[in-house]
């Protein structure tokens, strides 16, 4: 546990710099391959979404680096894409796209052809591209059950992100208004009636994709801050955040057993 505190450490100051891995340089690439893999299935355990891709990503650009690509790595590569696809908190994809291990999902056979075309309308951010992706495949029920891909949490996803895209754009754009009528949300999100708007609306803004007002009188949907279509620097610390409680987690996990090593060894002692 000692080596993995001791690294976690490390990867949350590069991780807070961006994407730099100068400190990491010193560490042998099949280590620090399997050290990234290791921590991604270990947030992946402990429910920390976020961390869990991003330390997937970071272990299969370190693996193609040193050509160590192999079949462990292509399945980080299709699991990181499956986790990509289904944990709703999971939103800024597009460096996964950039990443040729998760591109050669594409060769790999229909199912994960498949897997790469939703993660391809994730990061469009557009519930659209999903309608005509799964319209596009006959086999997409069965491709979807196969992987264990829940169909409506995964069209609610894409309508958080659909919200969110049209609120950051008018949020950032001096020709577009940041309020949008009812039958706009209603077309966007591809749904029927004010009901089924203030819904998808206020679990939006619930999954804290956007901040919005409602007004139910002038049916109108006012949009305060929306999140970004990429990470900024802002987002790698709140990332480097953390990877800082993971850090704790581990260090409780160490100091504790430390104690018990040591309370054994006295009991012992005490006994002879």
């Amino acid at each position: 546990v000692a080596p993995l505190e001791a690294q976690l450490t490390e990867l949350a100051s590069a991780t807070e710099r961006g994407h730099g891995q100068s400190r990491l340089a010193d560490v042998p690439a099949a280590d620090l391959v399997a050290f990234y893999a290791a921590s991604a299935r270990f947030a992946s355990a402990l429910g920390v979404e976020k961390l869990s891709v991003s330390a997937a990503l970071a272990g299969l650009r370190a693996a193609e680096k040193a050509n160590l690509m192999d079949d462990s790595m292509r399945a980080l590569a299709r699991e990181t894409a499956l986790r990509a696809v289904v944990l709703p908190a999971v939103w800024q994809v597009t460096e996964l796209l950039e990443c040729p291990g998760i591109l050669a999902l594409a060769k790999a056979g229909a199912e994960d052809a498949f897997l790469l075309s939703m993660l391809r309308a994730v990061e469009s951010r557009s519930y659209a591209t999903l309608a005509s992706a799964l319209a596009a495949d006959k086999a997409a029920d069965a491709h979807l059950k196969s992987l264990n891909i829940d169909r409506v949490s995964l069209e609610r996803k894409l309508r958080h992100l659909t919200l969110a895209t049209a609120g950051y754009d008018a949020l950032h754009s001096a020709s577009s208004s940041d309020e949008l009528s009812y039958d706009a949300v209603a077309a966007l999100l591809h749904v029927k009636g004010d009901v089924d708007v203030e819904r998808c609306v206020i679990e939006a803004s619930t999954a804290e994709v956007v901040s919005v007002r409602l007004n139910q009188e002038a049916r109108t949907v006012t949009i305060t801050s929306a999140l970004p279509p990429r990470f900024d620097p802002t987002a790698w610390k709140s990332l480097a955040a953390q990877l800082g409680q993971l850090q704790d987690i581990v260090s409780s996990v160490h100091d504790k057993a430390t104690a018990a090593a040591a309370a054994s060894e006295t009991t012992q002692v005490t006994a002879k």
